[in-house]
């Protein structure tokens, strides 16, 4: 029923288009409502994807708009964000090869005697290397590993609770070096 005054005209081809489309920018045809990358290529509704050179940036078609997305470094100081994969996991960052001092909680098996013991670890990187051989037809792989060069023996006293205390004897790092290897891949 049309009220009066009104006009009725005829529907065109186009002037309304089914929910998921939209009209094409020369108002002629219904197209599916999608997003356009960085590239140019057409993404459609809900889709996601990677930027081409920074994995840890992702993309989605939301209602015909591009969201960015940025994955955050949830890492702690002295760590680092694995950018190949993005992964949700850090690397720690070594320094040089070197002795560190730690403190570990010591106890005897089958009893009470217990102690918090200063102890110590090799901790840092070393260089390495792979190349082909010729002669062999195999990769050479040299990995500096940092290991202990020196120990000594030290004694504790762990505390059993009762009065009394056992002796514990471990081996001490004293130093440690870059210490090379060279494995033979088949």
């Amino acid at each position: 029923m049309l009220i009066h005054g009104e006009k009725l005209y005829p529907l065109s081809e186009g002037c309304f288009c089914p929910k998921g489309m939209m009209l094409s920018e020369n108002k002629t045809t219904c197209v599916r409502s999608c997003c356009i990358d960085n590239s140019g290529t057409p993404r459609n509704e809900g889709e996601t994807w990677s930027h081409p050179t920074n994995p840890c940036t992702s993309y989605e078609c939301n209602k015909s708009q591009v969201i960015t997305s940025e994955v955050a470094c949830p890492c702690k100081a002295g760590r680092y964000w694995d950018t190949d994969n993005c992964s949700n996991w850090c690397r720690k960052q070594y320094g040089p090869c070197s002795m560190l001092s730690i403190s570990k909680t010591v106890t005897m098996k089958n009893s009470s005697c217990s102690a918090e013991v200063m102890m110590a670890r090799c901790e840092g990187s070393c260089p390495g290397w792979s190349e082909f051989d010729t002669v062999t037809n195999t990769m050479i792989n040299e990995c500096g590993c940092c290991q202990p060069v020196t120990t000594e023996n030290r004694t504790v006293e762990l505390d059993c609770g009762n009065g009394g205390s056992v002796p514990y004897t471990y081996p001490y790092i004293t130093s440690c070096e870059c210490i090379g290897s060279t494995c033979y891949n088949q």
